[in-house]
């Protein structure tokens, strides 16, 4: 459980973080966006873990950190696209 929410608090953080640095760059705020989806799926995951975990919830726990790997490898092609056009 701690490790979910240490990936949802980092990658808010990031997200706030390429947002205000990097404005003017749309490849990064378009990753940083992804990066804020992640976390808001790290964030539905806590919120299933917390009372224990079901067998549908299990299900539901593995779907989503698919859906969150998804838009952490989108938000790394994102950054390395937009470290190719500086």
């Amino acid at each position: 459980m701690f490790g979910i929410y240490l990936a949802m608090v980092s990658r808010f953080d990031n997200a706030k973080f390429l947002k205000t640095r990097f404005s003017g760059n749309k490849l990064v705020v378009e990753a940083a966006s992804k990066l804020g989806e992640a976390a808001e799926i790290y964030e539905q995951i806590l919120k299933l873990m917390r009372n224990g975990i079901t067998p549908h919830e299990r299900e539901q726990i593995v779907n989503l950190l698919f859906q969150a790997a998804k838009c952490e490898e989108d938000a790394g092609k994102l950054l390395i696209k937009a470290s190719l056009h500086e």
